[in-house]
C-alpha cells in the first residue's frame, strides 16, 4: 500500500517537474538467470546529473504476478530506502541492485527508473533463477558390445530452468551435437577405440547442470600376439602375450604342428634335441584367433632374452645366434634329404628289376622248337680221344658240319674208355657228366662219344 502511495505522488512530481536523463539496461544484457543460493548484482547507468534528480526507484513484479510492488529508491539527498522484506537486497550507488541469498522467489522482472524525467527514464530486466535439471539415460552401464556392432544410448536432463542443453562427452571430446533436454549417443560399427567412458551432461545454467555417465566395453579379437623366449643357464622359458577383450586362450606350437603347452608359459629345464625347432603362439577368443611369428630355439646359445613381434627387427646378438642355428638346421635337413633319397632310389630300382623279370618270365616264346633227347645225326660233335691232352684230360669241341657218309674214326684199343650218355643231358644246363663204364665191348677199345642236340641260338656246347 505504501508503494502503491509513492507511486501516486512520483507521478504527481513528474507532472510538476519535467523528469530529464536517459536510463541504460546492464552490459551483460536484460535477460539474466541466477544460481540459487548466490548473491549476484544487476548494474544499471544513467546519463543525467545526479543533481537534477529527485527520485531513483526500483521496483518487482513477480513471475506468477502475485508481487507488484516498489521494494527501494534513492532520494535527493542521497539516503537508500528499503521498502520490502520479501528479498535479501542492497543498494549500491549510484544505480546498482544487490541480491543475496537467492532462491525461486526471486525470480521476476525488476524496473529501474528515474525522476523527475523527460522520457527513456526506464530499464527492466528479467530474472530467471536457475533450477539444475535431473539426468537419466536409457542404457545400461557398463554395456557391451563386439567389433563393428552399433550402440545407442538416450540421455534425458528435465526439470531444468531454463530448460537444459544435452551433450554427449569422452572425455573432453563432443560426442553428439547439443540437444534441448534430450540427447542420443550414437556408435557406429563399434571398434576397440571406443571403449571408454561416456558424460552425459545436462547444463541449464553454468550453475545449475548435472552429468552422469555410462560405461562402454567393445570385445575384440586377439591383437598384437608376441613370443618372448629367455634362456637362463641351461633353461629356457617361452611366454605368450597378446591384446585381446575377453583375454584370449593360448597354444604353444613347434614346427608349425605339435601342440607343446596350452598355456601362456613354457618352461624347458633343459633343451634337449627334441625341444630344437621354431616355435610360435596361437591365441584365441570367441572373436577371431592370430599367431605370432616364429622364433628359433637352438640347441645351444649364450644367455639372451629377446622377442619377436611382427613387423619388430630382432636385435643384432638374436639374429646372428638364430643364423646359426638356422645354417645348422639346413644342413641337416640337407643330409637327411640325401640320405631318403639314395634309399628310395635303391628301393625303386629293386621294384623296377623284379617287374622287368617277372614279365619276361611269362611273355610267351615265338615258334618254339620241340626239345628232343635223342642224336641228331645230322648235327653232332665228336670228340677225338687220340687229340686228347694227357695232362689236363680234356679236349676242346669243334664244331663240324654234317658229311655224307663220314667214315668213323677210331683209336687203338685202351683199356679205359668213357661213354656219353646222351639220354640223361641236362636239357637246361646243356651238360652232361662223364661216366666210366665198367662193360667192355668185343674189341675192348675205350673211346668217348659226345652226341648233343645243337644249341639253336648259339650253336654250342659246354664239357665240364
Amino acid at each position: 500500500m505504501a508503494g502503491f502511495g509513492f507511486l501516486i505522488l512520483f507521478g504527481f512530481s513528474c507532472l510538476l517537474f519535467p523528469c530529464e536523463g536517459k536510463v541504460f539496461p546492464p552490459s551483460d544484457g536484460t535477460s539474466l538467470v541466477f544460481a540459487r543460493g548466490s548473491t549476484e548484482r544487476i548494474v544499471w547507468s544513467y546519463d543525467d546529473e545526479i543533481e537534477a534528480l529527485s527520485r531513483r526507484i526500483w521496483s518487482f513484479e513477480s513471475s506468477d504476478g502475485k508481487v507488484d510492488e516498489i521494494f527501494a529508491f534513492v532520494d535527493a539527498d542521497g539516503r537508500v530506502n528499503i521498502l520490502t522484506s520479501l528479498f535479501e537486497i542492497a543498494i549500491e550507488k549510484p544505480a546498482t541492485l544487490v541480491l543475496r541469498n537467492i532462491n525461486e522467489t526471486y525470480g521476476g522482472t525488476y524496473k529501474f527508473s528515474l525522476a523527475p524525467s523527460n522520457g527513456g527514464v526506464e530499464s527492466e530486466v528479467v530474472v530467471s533463477i536457475a533450477v539444475t535439471p535431473m539426468v537419466t539415460v536409457e542404457c545400461s552401464s557398463p554395456a557391451t558390445v563386439n567389433t563393428s556392432d552399433i550402440f545407442t544410448c538416450a540421455c534425458k536432463g528435465q526439470g531444468g530452468k531454463p530448460p537444459a542443453n544435452v551433450t554427449w562427452y569422452k572425455g573432453n571430446d563432443v560426442k553428439s551435437i547439443t540437444g534441448k533436454e534430450k540427447q542420443i549417443l550414437h556408435v557406429f560399427s563399434a571398434k576397440r577405440d571406443d571403449s571408454g567412458t561416456y558424460r552425459c551432461e545436462a547444463k541449464s545454467h553454468e550453475v545449475a547442470k548435472n552429468d552422469t555417465e555410462i560405461e562402454l566395453i567393445v570385445n575384440y579379437p586377439p591383437e598384437n600376439v608376441k613370443l618372448m623366449l629367455t634362456r637362463s643357464s641351461k633353461s629356457v622359458t617361452i611366454r605368450c602375450t597378446a591384446e585381446a577383450r575377453p583375454p584370449a586362450s593360448f597354444k604353444i606350437f613347434l614346427n608349425q604342428t605339435e601342440v607343446v603347452k596350452t598355456d601362456q608359459i613354457l618352461t624347458i629345464p633343459e633343451v634337449k634335441k627334441n625341444h630344437v625347432g621354431y616355435y610360435a603362439c596361437f591365441a584365441r577368443n570367441f572373436l577371431g584367433d592370430e599367431s605370432s611369428d616364429r622364433e628359433y630355439l637352438s640347441p645351444e646359445g649364450p644367455l639372451a632374452t629377446y622377442s619377436t613381434t611382427k613387423g619388430n627387427e630382432i636385435d643384432k646378438a638374436s639374429s646372428n645366434n638364430t643364423s646359426r642355428g638356422t645354417e645348422w638346421y639346413i644342413v641337416v635337413l640337407l643330409i637327411n634329404l640325401l640320405v631318403s633319397g639314395i634309399i628310395i632310389g635303391i628301393l625303386l630300382s629293386y621294384i623296377v628289376s623284379c617287374c622287368r623279370r617277372k614279365f619276361r618270365s611269362r611273355q610267351p616264346q615265338s615258334n618254339p622248337e620241340p626239345k628232343t633227347t635223342e642224336a641228331d645225326t645230322t648235327n653232332y660233335q665228336e670228340l677225338d680221344l687220340s687229340q686228347m691232352n694227357t695232362e689236363d684230360n680234356y679236349q676242346s669241341l669243334r664244331n663240324t658240319k654234317p658229311q655224307p657218309n663220314p667214315e668213323p674214326k677210331t683209336t687203338e684199343a685202351d683199356t679205359t674208355y668213357q661213354e656219353l650218355d646222351l639220354s640223361k643231358v641236362n636239357t637246361e644246363d646243356n651238360y652232361q657228366s662223364l661216366r666210366v663204364n665198367a662193360a667192355s665191348s668185343e674189341e675192348e677199345s675205350t673211346y668217348t662219344e659226345l652226341n648233343k642236340t645243337r644249341d639253336v641260338e648259339n650253336n654250342y656246347q659246354s664239357l665240364t
